[in-house]
């Protein structure tokens, strides 16, 4: 993990340069005496340095996202974690061919996780890059969620130590999400609905 992670910090094209490496890891992960030992913090690295490395395995996505949703996993999750697990499924699924099962999947994974997301202990790349994979994603099961992660984030110290990455995924994924609220829109208008925290901030 450590190995993984550190290539895809420090090494540019990492996933056509070594891609011995995360075969080697597909291998390691397929074997569920190991999986079964990874944790939360664990499986959200994994996942994430085979996004970066654009390395699309859908296999290992479905091991993974069954180990993410294991009970004790879930128990101790963390939102960076959640956050960072959400960032790479949808990185890694939206930037392939439709597939309707891993679409399903991921759907599923914002509902076992987003719960986790409704903390108060967010930093602004939790914050955004799970927005990020909401609005990538076209999730809007769950608004109140979203909702939050954008009120979290319009914090004067947050965007204060926001990087102008994190504010420009932010802005982004609120430009997406405001399509779902297009029926509001009219009642918006008329006050009978409370106008989205994003729509707000933008004004």
């Amino acid at each position: 993990n450590t190995i993984l992670r550190s290539v895809a910090l420090m090494v540019s094209d990492h996933g056509n340069c070594l891609p011995e490496l995360y075969e080697t890891a597909s291998l390691l992960l397929s074997d569920a005496k190991y999986l079964s030992k990874c944790n939360e913090f664990e499986c959200s690295n994994f996942i994430w340095s085979f996004s970066l490395a654009r390395q699309y395995d859908k296999d290992l996505l479905l091991l993974l996202s069954n180990r993410m949703r294991d009970k004790k996993i879930l128990s101790s999750c963390t939102p960076s974690s959640a956050s960072r697990f959400l960032w790479s499924f949808a990185n890694l699924v939206e930037n392939e061919e439709e597939d309707l099962q891993m679409k399903e999947v991921l759907f599923e994974m914002f509902q076992a996780l987003g719960g986790i997301l409704l903390s108060t202990q967010l930093t602004p790349v939790d914050a955004s890059s799970a927005m990020w994979a909401m609005a990538k994603s076209s999730y809007a099961l769950d608004m109140g969620i979203f909702d939050h992660l954008a009120e979290v984030l319009a914090v004067d110290f947050m965007m204060e130590t926001a990087t102008l990455q994190q504010i420009t995924e932010a802005c982004w994924s609120c430009g997406k999400m405001i399509t779902w609220e297009d029926p509001l829109r009219e009642k918006i208008e008329y006050g009978d609905v409370k106008t989205p925290p994003y729509v707000k901030s933008g004004e």
